[in-house]
């Protein structure tokens, strides 16, 4: 291979540590065998792998040996279906000790010691946002999380989820939608798309993004995964956005591991009467970042861009071709949500009269009657 070719990948194609599981070369795949023995081991124990990897100098066989309390060689508990599922998905395999592994987890206390790599391995080695929130959110909510998910990617951040209904997928397409990548963190095997609605927004993912896990070929997104799973959302990112979530929420959690790892957590706050809101609103109270625009996320990360002045911000005021009264309320929606009655309040106007601008609005894609009842604007780039 020429200089110039070797110039134009990256070091871990280079120095081998990105494994292809299709190779035919018998070393590769012994060496392959081991981490994912290493795998079925210890997903479920991460911790213990990494203190055991560094006890033996970052050595697979070495650790398994110890585990098995013996020095003999240690057989591949890999099926060959296992095999197969992973060649034909063209996953490829991240071990700890390899420079293909994402940086920003090598500083993580539990680095997973193995993951596996849908798509592209590059995405995991730039800055990374991640954004979640809750499964059963508002038209609003998911509005937003497009909006951030657009605005960081064209910012040239790599927009970082989990594929989860709701906010999670929002985030994944407005990333999708600047073209830039993102990242799915799943709870699974990589052979598994969860939820399976999500079929062809993964495909898209793949096209300029990754999925990645840390679970082997088999593994279903069981309840005790998840958790697991959300401290690589925030061990991959710089920070972590939430946004709308009940106050057991599991983006919560994702939150906790991102504080523990010394990430950065912002949130958008909202009616403290709202069920969706506790959850922001009561990280907003224990010291989190509130997040009234999007450059609130550049001066928390201390992140410097051409393109923040092209960045969607906070919702526009009212355009000029609205009524004057339509353009009032649509301000008083800002302000705060609520349903047509207190609108009607705050104006003030009838009911009647309040209904009538706001249908003007909803003709407008400026607003929107939540399943709570609750009026909300939508903001510019919409879903």
């Amino acid at each position: 291979m020429s200089t110039e070719a070797n110039a134009q990948k990256a070091p871990w194609e280079l120095d081998g540590t990105v494994l292809d599981p299709g190779t035919e070369n018998p070393e590769q795949r012994r060496k392959i065998e081991l981490w994912l023995t290493l795998q079925q081991h210890f997903f479920l124990q991460p911790a213990q792998a990494s203190r055991w990897l560094l006890a033996t100098g970052g050595r697979p066989a070495a650790v398994l040996a110890r585990l098995r309390g013996s020095t003999a060689n240690v057989a591949s508990t890999v099926s060959p279906e296992a095999w197969r599922q992973l060649s034909r998905l063209g996953v490829r395999i991240l071990p700890q000790t390899g420079s293909g592994y994402p940086p920003a987890l090598r500083t993580i206390p539990d680095p997973p010691p193995v993951l596996l790599v849908r798509g592209q391995v590059a995405p995991l080695h730039r800055p990374a946002v991640a954004i979640v929130g809750a499964r059963a959110a508002t038209r609003y909510g998911l509005n937003l999380a497009f909006e951030l998910g657009e605005g960081l990617a064209r910012a040239g951040f790599v927009v970082v989820s989990g594929l989860a209904r709701g906010i999670d997928a929002a985030a994944h397409r407005g990333a999708l939608r600047a073209g830039g990548p993102t990242v799915a963190v799943m709870a699974c095997g990589p052979e598994t798309i969860y939820p399976p609605e999500h079929l062809d927004l993964l495909a898209e993912i793949l096209q300029v993004g990754t999925l990645v896990t840390e679970f082997p070929v088999g593994e279903k997104p069981l309840p005790f995964h998840f958790p697991l799973r959300n401290r690589l959302i925030s061990g991959l990112s710089r920070g972590v956005i939430v946004v709308e979530a009940r106050s057991q929420s599991g983006s919560l959690i994702t939150t906790r591991h991102a504080l523990e790892q010394g990430r950065e957590v912002l949130a958008v706050p909202g009616p403290i009467t709202t069920p969706l809101s506790q959850g922001p609103n009561g990280l907003i109270r224990d010291g989190a970042h509130p997040l009234l625009e999007i450059r609130d996320v550049f001066e928390v990360l201390g992140w410097s861009c051409a393109e923040k002045d092209s960045i969607p911000g906070k919702a526009e005021p009212p355009e000029e071709r609205l009524d004057p009264q339509a353009a009032r309320l649509l301000e008083l929606i800002l302000e705060s949500p609520g349903t047509c009655e207190e609108l009607a309040q705050r104006m003030p106007c009838t009911t009647r009269e309040a209904a009538m601008l706001l249908l003007a609005l909803e003709i407008e894609e400026r607003a929107v009657v939540d399943r709570d009842g609750r009026v909300r604007a939508i903001l510019r780039h919409s879903l």
